[in-house]
C-alpha cells in the first residue's frame, strides 16, 4: 500500500501541475510547483486535526487513552504530510521542467533576418514646420537671438546672463523679455527670503552674498536699460525699490583685509580672512550694534575676538574637520565681548588649552600692529 502511494502520488501531483499550467498560463514554476504539491499534505494535516477533535472522554471505569491517540494522529499526520511533500515537490518541478515549451525563435527554429526598411524619402524643405513649432535647442546651445540681445551689454552683464541661462531652453531674445527675465531674479529671491528660505532669516549667514546678488541683478537691469532703452515703468520702479533696500555696503569698523564690520542692507556683518597653508578664505557672520559698540570701545576685546575667530575658523578648514556654525560664532562673540573680565580670563585659559595657543600674546601683538598702523 505504501509502495503504491509512493508511485501514484507523484504522478498525480505531476499531472496536477501540468493541468494548472494549462489553466494558468501566466504562472511560473515558482507558483505552480507549490500550488500542485501543497494541497495534498494540507488535507492530511486537516484530517488529523479533525480526528483529534473527535476524540471523546474515556468511558467511566475505562482507561483514558486520549493522550496517546492525539500523539498518534498528530505525529502520523505530520509524517505523512512531510512524506507527501518530499514526493510531490520534485515530481511537480520535474514535470514542468521536462515539458517546458520552447520559445519561438530558439536554435531548433531558423529565423530569417528582418527585411531591410525602405529608404527614407528626401525631405521637402517646404514641408518643414515653422520655427515656432520646432523643438527647442538643447540646453547650452548658442541662440543667435540671445547672443544679439547680449552684444551691446557690458561684460559683467553678459557674464551673469550667460551663467543664469546656461541650461535654459528658451532664453530671452527681445528687450521686453530681457527686462522681465532680470526682474524675475530679484522677485524670486525676495519671495524666498520672505518665506524663510534663502537666506533664511535676518540672522542667517550668507547675507552678504545674498545682498551682493541682489545688487548685481539691479545693475544688470540698469545695463539693459542703457543698451535697449527704458524698461516698462512698473518694472523700473520695482528695481528702484530693490536698489534702495540693497545699497552698497558701508564699512563701520576696520580697514583693508583686517577683521571688519560692514553694514550690508541693514545688517552688521563681521568679516575676516583666514589663512591655512596655501589657502586663504573669507568668513563672515552677523553681529549686533551692541557687539559693534564693544569692538569700537575696547581694543583688547576686539583683538581677542580677532585671534579667537581666526583660530576657530582656521581649524575648520582642515579636511573632515567640524565646521563653525553661526551658533558657534555667536557663543564666541558673547564670551569675548560681553563676559565680565574674570569670566573672560577663565574662558581664555580653557580656549588656550584646547587649541594649544596663547590668545593674550597674539591679541597684544594685534593691538600693537593696529596702534602703529
Amino acid at each position: 500500500m505504501l509502495l503504491l502511494l509512493a508511485l501514484a502520488y507523484p504522478l498525480a501531483v505531476a499531472g496536477l501541475a501540468l493541468l494548472l499550467r494549462r489553466v494558468l498560463p501566466d504562472w511560473g514554476a515558482a507558483r505552480l510547483v507549490p500550488a500542485a504539491a501543497v494541497p495534498g499534505p494540507a488535507v492530511v494535516l486537516a484530517l488529523a486535526a479533525v480526528a483529534v477533535a473527535r476524540l471523546g472522554p474515556a468511558q467511566p471505569g475505562g482507561t483514558d487513552a486520549n493522550g496517546m491517540a492525539m500523539m498518534v494522529y498528530l505525529l502520523g499526520g505530520a509524517m505523512l504530510a512531510a512524506f507527501m511533500l518530499a514526493l510531490g515537490l520534485p515530481a511537480a518541478w520535474a514535470a514542468l521542467r521536462l515539458t517546458r515549451r520552447r520559445a519561438p525563435g530558439t536554435a531548433s527554429t531558423p529565423v530569417s533576418p528582418p527585411p531591410a526598411p525602405p529608404p527614407a524619402p528626401e525631405a521637402d524643405p517646404s514641408s518643414a514646420p515653422p520655427a515656432s513649432l520646432q523643438a527647442p535647442s538643447p540646453p547650452g546651445a548658442s541662440d543667435p537671438g540671445f547672443d544679439a540681445l547680449l552684444a551691446p551689454l557690458p561684460g559683467f552683464a553678459q557674464e551673469e546672463l550667460r551663467r543664469r541661462n546656461r541650461i535654459a531652453r528658451h532664453p530671452p531674445v527681445t528687450p521686453a523679455e530681457l527686462f522681465a527675465h532680470v526682474h524675475g531674479w530679484l522677485v524670486s529671491a525676495g519671495i524666498a527670503e520672505g518665506r524663510g528660505g534663502y537666506p533664511g532669516g535676518r540672522g542667517a549667514p550668507g547675507w552678504t552674498e545674498y545682498a551682493e546678488e541682489q545688487r548685481l541683478g539691479a545693475a544688470v537691469f540698469r545695463a539693459a536699460e542703457a543698451a535697449w532703452g527704458p524698461a516698462p515703468a512698473p518694472l523700473s520702479a520695482s528695481v528702484a525699490e530693490y536698489e534702495r533696500r540693497f545699497p552698497p555696503p558701508v564699512r563701520r569698523m576696520g580697514d583693508g583685509w583686517e577683521p571688519h564690520v560692514d553694514e550690508v542692507a541693514g545688517r552688521l556683518i563681521y568679516g575676516f580672512p583666514v589663512e591655512s597653508g596655501f589657502a586663504t578664505a573669507s568668513f563672515a557672520f552677523p553681529v549686533t550694534e551692541r557687539d559693534l559698540a564693544v569692538l569700537l570701545a575696547d581694543p583688547y576685546r576686539r583683538a581677542v575676538l580677532e585671534v579667537v575667530t581666526h583660530t576657530a575658523y582656521q581649524r575648520s578648514m582642515i579636511r573632515d574637520a567640524r565646521q563653525v556654525t553661526e551658533r558657534d560664532a555667536r557663543a564666541l562673540v558673547d564670551a569675548v565681548l560681553h563676559a565680565p573680565d574674570a569670566e573672560l580670563a577663565v574662558w581664555l585659559a580653557a580656549f588656550d588649552r584646547e587649541h594649544n595657543i596663547g590668545v593674550d600674546h597674539y591679541a597684544r601683538q594685534a593691538m600693537a600692529r593696529r596702534a602703529g598702523g
